[in-house]
């Protein structure tokens, strides 16, 4: 999910609008990105949970996590709840 939106804002925010504007209209390429970027934010936000989840209910795993670990997990969470609104 996370390298989807990677390569998502990497392509559309880096490409020309000359290079895709003979083939994809505008409004085309706004509902794609859209629709595309929603599906990536939710596996991420899905994957991160998971992740979350498991680092705070697994004893082995949250015997070797630090506060800065579990901070940073939750932080990119949040970012991503922010994302999909």
């Amino acid at each position: 999910g996370i390298i989807g939106i990677f390569a998502g804002h990497f392509l559309g925010m880096l490409t020309p609008h000359w290079m895709y504007e003979a083939f994809l209209p505008i409004d085309v390429k706004q509902k794609l990105a859209m629709i595309a970027g929603g599906a990536c934010g939710l596996m991420t936000l899905i994957g991160g949970a998971l992740l979350l989840k498991r680092r705070l209910t697994n004893p082995r795993v949250r015997a070797t996590s630090s506060f800065a670990d579990i901070m940073i997990l939750t932080l990119l969470v949040v970012q991503v709840c922010l994302g999909l609104l």
